[in-house]
Order: structure tokens, then C-alpha cells, then sequence
């Protein structure tokens, strides 16, 4: 990481472009009100860091629209699962009550 960038290795960025591809069809207006966000990632590696997948899936969510950004003012809390189950991620937007 240099300068608040990440960057992907060839496997991650596929996996991130698959992401935003499928995420588009969901795009209205991009959620710009204090959210939490629940993902279940089903099938995954299990030496993989779960960290990573959240990092890799918040940037999708942001680069198809789905959300205005990822930081907190937006974002205020990030549950994340590896939950049993054929391979695949469900990710839930709970908006917040101010």
C-alpha cells in the first residue's frame, strides 16, 4: 500500500471486477446515509483472511454505486461471516436510524 492506495494482485482484481459487474444491477442512488452492511461469505478458503474480503467487496460496493463511500460517515459498522455452503457472498445494507 503506498499513499491510501491498494493495490490487487491479478486474482483479487478478477474477483473485484466480477464483483462490481454483478453488483451494477443493483445500482440506484448511491446510499449516502449512515448504513451497516452484513456479508456471508459462503465457500471460502479456509487460510484465507476475512479482512481482505471485506476490503475487497467494500471498494466493489463503491466503485458500482451502491455506496457514495466507505468511510464512517457512511459505513458505521461491518459485520462479516464465513458461513458453510456452496461458494458465494450475500451482502446486506441495514440503514441506520438517526
Amino acid at each position: 500500500m503506498s499513499r491510501g492506495r491498494v493495490y490487487y494482485g491479478k486474482r483479487d482484481r478478477a474477483f473485484r471486477l466480477e464483483l462490481v459487474s454483478k453488483l451494477r444491477q443493483y445500482r440506484g442512488k448511491a446510499q449516502r446515509k449512515p448504513c451497516a452492511i452484513e456479508i456471508e461469505i459462503a465457500g471460502a478458503n479456509p487460510r484465507s483472511d476475512l479482512d481482505n474480503h471485506a476490503k475487497a467487496i467494500m471498494d466493489a460496493l463503491v466503485e458500482a454505486g451502491i455506496l457514495a463511500d466507505d468511510n464512517l460517515s457512511v459505513v458505521e459498522r461491518i459485520q462479516i461471516e464465513a458461513v458453510e455452503g456452496d461458494p458465494g457472498i450475500k451482502i446486506t445494507l441495514l440503514p441506520l436510524v438517526q
